[in-house]
């Protein structure tokens, strides 16, 4: 389960008002831990705004993705003149659930940071993924798409699609929940029988066991977040494909 900090997302709802995630210019987030594995993607910093991952001090930038695996210390450091915004995810709904959830905040407060690692593995920077996913084959006609990595999270992973202009993706239903945020471009989707447009910014919650079509009016980047690695994990990841194949034969 995956849970998108920023707002409680209803199924299948364009966000384009969507209180993103402020650390305003000069501001610090004082270093903490949890269980909960968290992700956050940038939609605004300037540079000299960092995560802090176990002291280590990770430049934020536009598109940018960030990794804080649990209980990893980390924090937030703005340092530049202009606010930052980001969309935070987590597995919470999931921890909690199931019952380990400890949250414990750093004995210095702010931990001690000087060192600034821009290659850190905990950051996916969007000015090396946005090329490689050009030249990522094609999944269908005009879409591209690629697992960023090589760092992983346990219950949810991340995957950047880029639709070139009017290219339509049509996705099968499948057992996993996804959130798409905007990263650039503009579009519209389908998820049921719901329909709506989207632009740069906005976030799509997508539930499980919908089919699903995402048209770009625009070439657009979109990262798409899901618990398919948890599915997969429990035996529980199917799609309608396979379970039509499956009573076919029943």
């Amino acid at each position: 389960m995956i849970s998108p900090q920023a707002s409680l997302v209803k199924p299948l709802v364009k966000k384009s008002s969507l209180p993103k995630l402020p650390v305003k210019a000069g501001e610090k987030a004082h270093t903490h831990r949890h269980t909960p594995n968290a992700m956050r993607i940038v939609l605004e910093a300037a540079q000299e705004t960092y995560t802090v991952v176990d002291g280590v001090k990770i430049p934020m930038l536009p598109g940018d993705v960030l990794l804080t695996p649990n209980w990893c210390w980390y924090g937030h450091s703005n340092e530049s003149t202009q606010d930052a915004y980001w969309i935070d995810f987590l597995d919470a709904p999931l921890t909690a659930m199931i019952g380990p959830m400890f949250f414990q905040q750093h004995p210095q407060k702010d931990e001690t940071a000087t060192h600034v690692e821009a290659r850190s593995p905990m950051r996916i920077a969007f000015s090396d993924y946005a090329h490689r996913l050009l030249d990522a084959p094609e999944c269908a006609p005009g879409v591209r798409t690629l697992v960023l990595g090589p760092a992983t999270l346990v219950s949810f992973d991340r995957v950047a699609v880029r639709l070139a202009r009017d290219a339509a993706w049509t996705r099968d239903r499948s057992t996993a929940n996804e959130v798409f945020t905007v990263v650039q471009g503009s579009g519209r989707s389908r998820s049921g029988e719901r329909e709506f447009t989207w632009s740069r910014g906005d976030m799509i919650a997508a539930p499980a066991w919908q089919d699903q079509q995402h048209v770009a009016d625009e070439d657009s980047i979109l990262l798409r977040v899901s618990d398919e690695p948890l599915m997969r994990m429990l035996g529980w990841y199917h799609t309608g494909a396979e379970m039509a194949a499956a009573k076919a034969q029943a």
